[in-house]
Order: C-alpha cells, then structure tokens, then sequence
C-alpha cells in the first residue's frame, strides 16, 4: 500500500465534490480544506479503520513557522475524506504537506507535494 491524499474542492456531501490538483485557502478568513486518501498501488480511495486519525502538517522554509493540526471526518458515511478546518487568522505555505495516519496504534507517514495554494489578499507592487 502507498497512501496519498487528493485534493477536493465544492464538497457539500459524501457524494457531492470534485477532485482538484490542490487546495485552496484565502488570507484573512477562515479556511475548510478537504481531503480524501487514496491507496495509489491500488487506485482506490482508502478506508482506515474506525478510530484512526490523521494529522496534518503544513510546513514552512522557516521551520518555526510549521504548526500540525488534526484532521476529522466530516461524513460518518465514509471515512476516506478528512476536513482541515484553520481559524482567520491561521497561514500556510503554498507547496506540500505532511500526513501521518494512526491506524491500529501503527503511524503510517506520507507526503503529498505542491497541494495547498494560499491566496494573500495583501496589494503590493514593485
């Protein structure tokens, strides 16, 4: 098995989103990002077992600036997809993300680059 994570984006339901090459967060608000894992060797969605969990990292170039946060599972229907809700006032980095699965007691790490883009609302210019 080899996990990853797609991108979804316009999830209203269990049924009802779209895969995307990333997601996406906006400076200044509050930010629902939306995953789903994948077991790539067998090109299927992955199920963890019931009380898994999964934190995400978003990592920086300044590493101080690196925080984890844990994902939940916003549909009880299917535990594939995992939401990341961040605060305002919570940055991230455009570029990738570290997952670690706990399942069975067993942290099963993976990496997804270049996932996130975050939009700044700043106006600058040259």
């Amino acid at each position: 098995m080899k996990l990853t994570a797609k991108a979804l984006q316009n999830v209203d339901s269990v049924n009802a989103f779209k895969y995307s090459s990333q997601v996406e967060g906006f400076e200044g608000q509050p930010n629902d990002l939306y995953f789903q894992l994948f077991d790539e060797h067998r090109g299927l969605r992955y199920i963890p077992a019931s009380g898994s969990s999964l934190k995400v990292t978003f990592q920086n170039v300044d590493t101080s600036l690196n925080y984890d946060k844990v994902a939940t599972n916003p549909f009880a229907d299917d535990r594939s997809i995992f939401k990341i809700s961040l605060a305002s006032t919570e940055t991230f980095s455009t570029g990738g993300l570290k997952f670690v699965l706990t399942e069975g007691g067993i942290d099963k790490p993976f990496y997804v680059m270049s996932i996130t883009v975050f939009n700044s609302t700043s106006v600058g210019g040259c």
